[in-house]
């Protein structure tokens, strides 16, 4: 069995139930996990690993991602405003433009899609993430990237009954129906469970995955439920966030998006609720404080809270230090483009202090444990998010002696507050080096920049073809500033 040791840094070990700070220890790997945390001397290994003034760090848990080759920032600036500061609707289509799908990606394409945010994950720290439904239309293959790219990620084939589709008239947000479409999908769901959980050395794990509470209806969602629990895997929705769901379900039901969770069942240790902005008492809710926090909080639920996106929309969750209090498990998903778990981290921190008007809200502890060993707890694993004898060997080295970041006194400070995704510099995934020098071991990133400019070409085309008013991409999304070519 291969040892190796990564010696001489900085490490983040679980110790006594909590985070320490080992100073200049050296931790010890034999096959896929960690044996050893502690100052013994190196002995007969056949790899060492350097980590001499720098932090080694228990891998990020990222509980919420889109993967594939993200649009969403070309909705910065803009928005939909009679849809409560949305802008996920302004280029959606129409009933009569919904089939169209525009250029189809090739062979090759819809490789690079794959790996594209794999890639970027894995640069960013993260060595586990939950991809929401099969990003790139093809779950399967998604698998096998994830089992070449030495990565760990939680899959499955999303399935809804509805879509969102505006009226080609008014602009109106319509709900387009296709029970059987719906059902379709969860079968295909559970097929991929019961063919693909444990896959490739055990880093590929199935789920369950409903998309959206507003577009699959009370029966499937029990379905759903019910299958997750027999298969023993987690299941997470999209929920609680947007305003015009909340008041959707308020509409169709009654209740809001967490009270209508607790109704069906399904507020269960194994549920992590996607996004889970819009709570009873939120400011853009127009609703009184109610007991959403607490029933999420007592069913053992998980929160995954995506700050950058809602940000971007001028939205914030209120708040991630009320949720806290409340007894929430609170994880973190970076969602989109960029994919990065410190930024997520710092800005959710930022935020919550500017609603709370309070600095010392969403402190930088809970902000890690967050990212690290909730967000293990909220995929049912005690051997992730922390660096354990026995604990899997998930772990990155940073390097934090930067102009940016200043000297160092509190590690986790520098880390969390003033790091970047390129301060790391080395990811191991199952005891396995899988970023070198802040590059991935095999996989050619220039070819991943090359294909995602030909990819995103074809994204946008296909944005034009199904928009509900017919628009170009240019009308949709314009640009910032002119673009003045040579020949003009």
């Amino acid at each position: 069995m291969t040892r190796t040791v990564i010696q001489g840094g900085d490490v983040v070990a679980w110790r006594d139930g909590g985070h320490v700070i080992m100073q200049g220890a050296n931790v010890a790997i034999e096959g896929d996990r960690v044996v050893d945390v502690s100052w013994n001397a190196a002995g007969s290994e056949d790899t060492v690993i350097d980590a001499s003034g720098k932090l080694v760090s228990p891998g990020f848990v990222n509980c919420h991602v889109h993967a594939g080759i993200d649009t969403q920032v070309l909705m910065t600036d803009k928005g939909a405003p009679g849809y409560y500061n949305s802008g996920m609707i302004v280029a959606a289509a129409s009933e009569t433009t919904m089939g169209n799908r525009g250029p189809a990606l090739t062979d090759e394409e819809r490789r690079a899609a794959g790996l594209y945010p794999i890639v970027e994950l894995l640069k960013s720290g993260v060595t586990t993430f939950f991809d929401i439904g099969g990003s790139i239309g093809d779950v399967d293959l998604f698998a096998d990237l994830v089992g070449e790219s030495g990565a760990r990620a939680y899959l499955g084939h999303g399935f809804e009954q509805a879509s969102w589709l505006l009226d080609p008239a008014t602009g109106a947000l319509r709900y387009h129906w296709n029970d059987e479409t719906g059902w379709d999908g969860f079968r295909r769901a559970v097929r991929f469970v019961e063919e693909h959980d444990g896959d490739h050395d055990g880093r590929v794990k199935a789920a369950i995955i409903p998309l959206k509470l507003d577009t699959v209806h009370a029966d499937l969602l029990r379905e759903a439920n019910d299958a997750a629990a027999s298969l023993d895997v987690p299941i997470t929705v999209h929920a609680a966030q947007a305003g015009y769901e909340y008041h959707e379900l308020l509409r169709r039901v009654g209740m809001s998006p967490v009270q209508y969770l607790h109704s069906l069942g399904l507020l269960t240790p194994r549920m992590i609720i996607g996004h889970g902005i819009y709570m009873t008492g939120h400011r853009f809710t127009a609703s009184p404080p109610g007991d959403d926090l607490r029933l999420i909080a007592e069913g053992g639920s998980s929160v995954a809270h995506s700050a950058l996106v809602f940000a971007r929309r001028g939205i914030a969750m209120e708040s991630f230090q009320r949720y806290l209090d409340a007894g929430v498990r609170m994880v973190f998903g970076s969602d989109t483009l960029p994919r990065d778990m410190l930024q997520e981290m710092r800005l959710a921190s930022m935020l919550c202090r500017v609603v709370d008007a309070d600095w010392s809200a969403a402190n930088t502890r809970d902000l890690f444990n967050a990212a690290t060993v909730k967000a293990s707890e909220a995929l049912g694993r005690d051997d992730l998010g922390r660096i354990a004898p026995g604990s899997k060997a998930a772990v990155f080295i940073a390097d934090l002696r930067q102009p940016h970041i200043g000297p160092v006194y509190a590690p986790l400070l520098a880390l969390v507050h003033e790091a970047t995704a390129h301060d790391i510099e080395t990811v191991l995934v199952d005891g396995k080096v899988v970023i070198e020098q802040r590059k991935h071991v095999s996989i050619d990133e220039g070819w991943l920049v090359e294909m995602g400019e030909a990819i995103g070409i074809k994204q946008r085309e296909g944005i034009a073809a199904r928009d509900w008013k017919g628009r170009a991409i240019e009308e949709i999304y314009p640009q910032t500033f002119p673009i003045v070519t040579r020949d003009a």
